[in-house]
């Protein structure tokens, strides 16, 4: 049974061989700090896309595809083009897809710059 059939078999409320998986949506995936260490544990699983941030404000990773496999997750996203915010070259930050800049202090993750003036 492929994962579409299985998954087909759940939404119809009928037995599915296993429960459905899911993971590597912007928020339902892997923070970007935790993904080396994931990839360290793992070992033989190549992984390569620490940098690939798939949502810069929920600072997650675009998972590997030998990681989705290796945990036999049935979805795959397909990201839209505009999922992806612009990442700032003057400073540790991000502008999201609004326009609004973000900019990250030390190490810690990127927060709103005021956009408008007083």
């Amino acid at each position: 049974m492929t994962p579409r059939e299985n998954f087909l078999l759940a939404m119809a409320h009928q037995e599915p061989e296993w429960v459905p998986v899911d993971m590597g949506k912007h928020i339902g995936s892997v923070h970007k700090t935790a993904y080396p260490r994931l990839r360290e544990f793992l070992g033989t699983v190549p992984m390569h896309n620490d940098h690939l941030i798939l949502d810069r404000m929920a600072q997650t990773v675009v998972p590997d595809e030998a990681l989705l496999q290796r945990f036999h997750i049935d979805f795959r996203w397909v990201k839209p083009h505009w999922v992806q915010v612009k990442e700032r070259t003057d400073t540790n930050g991000y502008v999201d897809i609004w326009g609004v800049p973000y900019k990250g202090t030390a190490n810690t993750s990127p927060w709103m710059v005021r956009p408008w003036r007083t």
